[in-house]
């Protein structure tokens, strides 16, 4: 639990995800919030995203009111995920 709420609340990691966040943005020349999302998906997790996580997080995205936020968090929650943080 301790290892969950750091990486929530721990500024280092807030700031990285907005870094990646950046970079994920400073990348327009991807296209489409999709491409960008697999993207990060690539560099977190060496694979693509499924259709349930596309269609959710894509969701998020659209419904968000200020984008950059929206990306922000994204990457924060990707930090998150069990995924990210033990190898298998």
């Amino acid at each position: 639990p301790s290892q969950s709420l750091m990486l929530m609340n721990d500024p280092f990691v807030l700031e990285q995800a907005a870094q990646w966040a950046d970079f994920l943005s400073v990348n327009s020349d991807l296209g489409t919030d999709r491409e960008r999302l697999s993207l990060a998906f690539r560099q977190a997790f060496s694979r693509e995203p499924d259709a349930h996580e596309s269609g959710r997080l894509l969701a998020f995205l659209e419904a968000a009111d200020d984008g950059d936020a929206a990306w922000r968090d994204l990457c924060h929650v990707l930090f998150n995920k069990k995924e990210f943080i033990y190898l298998n």
